[in-house]
């Protein structure tokens, strides 16, 4: 289940939107019972939570407060916090590659861990469009003990319309 809703206050200074996203996605209860019951997206859209890509959409639960600013009439700026947890606690954390992080599986804890984001985007012309985004990271408990650590990501690219 996935929803992106949101109210964007037009009569304001930048016309800012806030926003919500939020996913439930399943994971599975029994590592040992032969079925599986963790949700497989098969050819997911990614990156799906954020340009940085890592974390998939299996065995997760997540919700996005986030707030976009039209600083110009064609540049828009979109800050994100979004937080994660395990949606079963026997299920493991699952990477963008779609396998489950090593010694992420069992415990009793669900926080995942947690990703700041901002997105500034240009529409330069009517063909061309500019954009970059910066990611942090900060992982969980589970997550740390299995080896994960704090990260950075930031990117820019660029796309042409014909």
């Amino acid at each position: 289940v996935s929803g992106d809703v949101g109210y964007t206050f037009a009569g304001l200074l930048f016309t800012p939107r806030l926003g919500l996203k939020a996913d439930a996605i399943s994971g599975d209860k029994n590592l040992k019972d032969g079925t599986l019951g963790t949700f497989n997206p098969l050819f997911p859209r990614l990156p799906y939570f954020s340009e940085a890509n890592l974390v998939a959409p299996m065995n997760l639960l997540d919700i996005q407060p986030n707030a976009t600013f039209a600083i110009t009439p064609k540049v828009s700026l979109n800050i994100g916090w979004n937080p994660f947890w395990k949606q079963e606690t026997a299920d493991a954390v699952y990477s963008s590659a779609l396998v489950p992080v090593k010694g992420t599986a069992s415990g009793s804890g669900r926080y995942i861990g947690q990703q700041l984001s901002a997105t500034l985007a240009w529409a330069a012309t009517s063909h061309l469009n500019v954009a970059g985004t910066y990611v942090h990271y900060t992982p969980g408990e589970r997550v740390r003990q299995a080896g994960g650590q704090d990260g950075d990501f930031v990117a820019v690219w660029a796309q042409y319309l014909f």
